[in-house]
């Protein structure tokens, strides 16, 4: 399994890069079902979440960061048969992703503190950074708890710079 960190052209990615001065826009998780089959689980602002073969993600994104997750590989088939379950039906976040790119502007040109909570965060319904809070008690099993955060307020590049600094992970080449 592998975390990876994207941006692209869109306006959206574009928005995000420049309003927190950030390299990535998108989070996304590589499941390995098996050596050939590599399938991309992401949510998108068109499908909510969803998943897609790893090669047409690298054809609309590029890659920033990847983080490879410790996991056996016989039991990695079975956590994504769980994220799959768990996230089937789940729509796009948009009111938590208008407060957050809110709160990222005020930040911009005014220089507010990002708040620490997501007020207009739905349970429902997830954005991309939100996917990771279906791996939840996976991360906490092997030391990468991320319980002290509300996940709906951090962006990508926050998510990378928390988990990376956990060193349960080793970091990929892009």
């Amino acid at each position: 399994m592998i975390f990876i960190w994207s941006t692209n052209n869109h306006w959206g990615s574009r928005l995000i890069r420049w309003g927190l001065g950030e390299p990535s826009s998108h989070f996304a998780i590589c499941f390995f079902e098996d050596e050939a089959c590599a399938t991309v689980l992401e949510s998108r602002l068109d499908t909510g979440v969803d998943t897609c073969s790893l090669q047409d993600f690298m054809r609309r994104n590029d890659i920033v960061h990847m983080l490879q997750c410790p996991i056996e590989k016989d039991e990695e088939p079975g956590l994504f048969r769980h994220v799959y379950d768990s996230s089937q039906g789940i729509c796009y976040d948009y009111p938590a992703i208008m407060y957050w790119l809110w709160a990222g502007f005020m930040r911009k040109f005014f220089n507010r503190p990002l708040p620490k909570v997501n007020d207009m965060d739905r349970t429902e319904m997830m954005y991309c950074v939100e996917i990771v809070q279906l791996l939840e008690d996976y991360l906490e099993d092997i030391g990468a708890d991320l319980s002290d955060y509300d996940i709906a307020m951090l962006s990508p590049e926050q998510i990378y710079l928390i988990l990376s600094d956990t060193q349960c992970f080793r970091e990929l080449p892009c």
